[in-house]
């Protein structure tokens, strides 16, 4: 007895000389190469009339097309014509087939779960963040519309993206429509609300001006996770009940055991870094600040540098390095001033005065002013402008008033030109013979850092037993109290070991693109000095005869700035008092003058 195969399609070659030897020897075909010939995906049994049967008459075989005769309309035909076939058939049998009747559809993404900052525990910290100050609008927020954005609003952007605040302001749209509400922002625009946050800043660093060691306070998300309070049974010793109470209103409190606040916690420093701009970047947290921490009273130090090249401008021959219009600096006469400003004084003659935060006192104390080489990276290996180096002056301090550092440096530069004696510091200092600033332009912004700033780890005492207003605390002075992780040393582990300081995602990576992008800036301005100038080219004596008419000064810039026949500081023309200039604008404001006034914060 024969075994006999009902087919309704051609099925592929193979498969129909595997059925036939099969056939030859009267056994039965094996399901999975029926499945094949006959392109039934189901691994259920076949319906009978796709099974072989013994009654069925014998199909012939029809002869084997020769498609490689047949034009390409013919074929498609062909194909199609297969196609309708095999569906009729499917169709009769009742087996579906996907992969002709339909194609499943693309499965949707799952929707995001709506974010529930009330799950996650918080804690204070201090992050420790630096910035290049030439591409924002300063470090504070004001809500005016400017050309260019600020630190502030940039930093805001990136602790709400990660969703480590969460500012009632935005409960309008919902956190997750104001992540995506804040993509739309441009400079100056967007809400910036620390409120909740516990928010405090260190210093107040102007337009253009930079920071390397910048620290705010602030309470943010935590990954300790939250374990609500369990019901307590009270046995009421009246009725003798069981009460069952639990605290609704208090606090939840979070897990404790076995999490190590820093190895556990959330990687701060990689989190903020991957939103920031490359001109933002955070170095360090702080995850044991004092109880009453804030960053602008719990500071007990700041430090600021500022940079300048030497010669300070358009460089020289040597052997016009004895007449007046040289460019190079007085090293040691600026040294010789900046002694004179350490300690305690009054700087009201080296600062800016703003009326409106009605200041009465000017006393700061310094306790480092010097000028020194800077070293710079790369200097050794990477070619510089012929006899040039670069030096800073260096400033410590507990506090500094608006623009003091740049009026400092104003003044140790025309010292340093010859243009003033280093005994001029005592004279602007001493208020009562100078009672008056004198009218002079302060140093430019952009080679100023604020370098670092340093913390005491205790709460600090007041000097002042009748105010307890923190701008009144002794915070001591010496080094950082505060333990700070920096970045490459949080412990991180699993998918964010790659952004490690020294990996290639990592921090490090992103400041030598900064820098060697600069860098080549600045060799090949060198290289097309030299080429325009030519080799070994002498400076003709006659030069700059049209300079012996004009004092070039020197106030920080690019270049210097012709003024003219000179004018001695304490001839020139004086400002307002500070008592004066209160008077006035309280006067228009309509406000009564403040008896006394403490501003300790970094304005510069």
């Amino acid at each position: 007895m024969s075994l006999k195969v009902v087919c309704f399609c051609s099925p592929v070659s193979y498969h129909a000389k595997h059925i036939q030897r099969i056939s030859k020897k009267q056994a039965p075909i094996p399901r999975h190469v029926a499945q094949r010939a006959y392109r039934i995906p189901s691994r259920k049994r076949p319906s009978a009339s796709l099974t072989m049967s013994q009654e069925s008459p014998t199909t012939p075989q029809s002869p084997k097309a020769d498609y490689t005769k047949w034009s390409n309309d013919e074929l498609v035909q062909r194909v199609l014509a297969l196609e309708r076939k095999l569906r009729d058939q499917v169709n009769a049998s009742g087996t579906p087939n996907p992969s002709i009747n339909s194609i499943k559809p693309a499965k949707q993404p799952k929707a995001p779960k709506p974010f529930d900052p009330s799950k996650y525990t918080t804690r204070l910290i201090g992050l420790k963040f630096a910035y290049l100050g030439a591409s924002y609008n300063g470090l504070e927020y004001s809500g005016n519309a400017a050309p260019l954005p600020t630190v502030e609003e940039e930093v805001w952007k990136a602790l709400v993206r990660c969703r480590l605040i969460s500012p009632p302001s935005l409960a309008k749209w919902g956190l997750d429509k104001s992540l995506a509400q804040l993509r739309m922002f441009g400079p100056s625009e967007a809400p910036v609300d620390w409120e909740g946050c516990e928010y405090s800043k260190c210093g107040r660093t102007d337009r253009g001006v930079s920071a390397f060691g910048q620290v705010i306070g602030i309470r943010v998300r935590s990954a300790r996770k939250i374990k609500a309070l369990p019901t307590v049974t009270v046995e009421s010793t009246e009725n003798q009940d069981r009460i069952e109470e639990t605290e609704e209103d208090g606090p939840v409190e979070a897990e404790k055991q076995d999490f190590d606040p820093i190895k556990d916690e959330l990687p701060y420093i990689s989190l903020l870094n991957a939103v920031l701009p490359p001109t933002i970047r955070m170095v360090a947290w702080c995850p044991f600040p004092t109880s009453n921490f804030n960053a602008r009273f719990s500071c007990k130090e700041r430090e600021y540098r500022y940079f300048f090249t030497q010669p300070a401008f358009l460089p020289l021959s040597r052997k016009h390095l004895d007449q007046k219009y040289t460019a190079r600096l007085d090293i040691a006469a600026m040294r010789e001033a900046a002694a004179h400003l350490v300690g305690s004084h009054d700087f009201r003659n080296m600062c800016k005065i703003d009326p409106s935060k009605q200041i009465t006192e000017f006393v700061r104390k310094i306790t480092l002013a010097t000028v020194e080489r800077a070293d710079t990276v790369g200097m050794e290996d990477l070619q510089e402008p012929a006899d040039t180096e670069v030096y800073c002056v260096r400033f410590h301090g507990s506090a500094f008033l608006w623009h003091q550092v740049r009026c400092m440096v104003a003044v140790l530069f025309l010292v340093g030109q010859g243009l003033e004696k280093p005994s001029v510091v005592q004279e602007l200092l001493d208020i009562k013979n100078c009672t008056a600033k004198p009218a002079y332009e302060m140093a430019g912004d952009r080679p100023l850092v604020l370098w670092d700033c340093r913390f005491s780890a205790t709460a600090g005492k007041v000097l002042d037993r009748s105010s307890n207003h923190p701008s009144l605390w002794d915070r001591g002075e010496g080094a950082d109290e505060l333990e700070w992780i920096k970045a490459g040393e949080d412990h991180l582990v699993g998918r964010f070991a790659s952004t490690m300081k020294w990996n290639k995602s990592g921090l490090m990576e992103d400041l030598w693109q900064n820098w060697r992008g600069a860098k080549m800036d600045e060799i090949l301005t060198a290289q097309l000095m030299e080429l325009v100038a030519g080799k070994n080219a002498q400076i003709p004596d006659d030069a700059f005869q049209d300079r012996d008419k004009s004092v070039r000064v020197f106030q920080g810039e690019d270049t210097a700035v012709s003024r003219g026949v000179y004018v001695p500081l304490m001839k020139r023309e004086r400002s307002d008092t500070p008592e004066a200039l209160n008077a006035r604008w309280a006067e228009r404001k309509g406000v009564a003058v403040r008896q006394s006034r403490r501003d300790t914060n970094g304005a510069d």
